[in-house]
């Protein structure tokens, strides 16, 4: 599977997660534990960074939703070129 496929899977899994009304900090629990994300609190926001997209947030229940749209962001630059 391409990078790329990969990163739409990821993000679909994501909103999938966030639907069923799973809790962000879960997931990003999960993320962390079972795909290599790294989290971390610095200067009064949260980062995430996970399949090369980084996102930051003040707001830890929004972060996951910056991550997705960095994320979505990459797959529109990667699929347009």
């Amino acid at each position: 599977m391409s990078d790329l496929a990969e990163l739409r899977a990821l993000v679909a899994d994501i909103r999938m997660s966030l639907d069923s009304g799973e809790s962000p900090r879960k997931i990003v629990d999960a993320l962390v534990r079972d795909r290599g994300a790294r989290r971390r609190y610095n200067c009064g926001a949260d980062h995430l960074r996970l399949a090369g997209v980084a996102a930051s947030c003040t707001s830890e229940n929004h972060l996951l939703g910056a991550w997705v749209r960095a994320a979505e962001r990459r797959i529109g630059k990667e699929a347009a070129q």
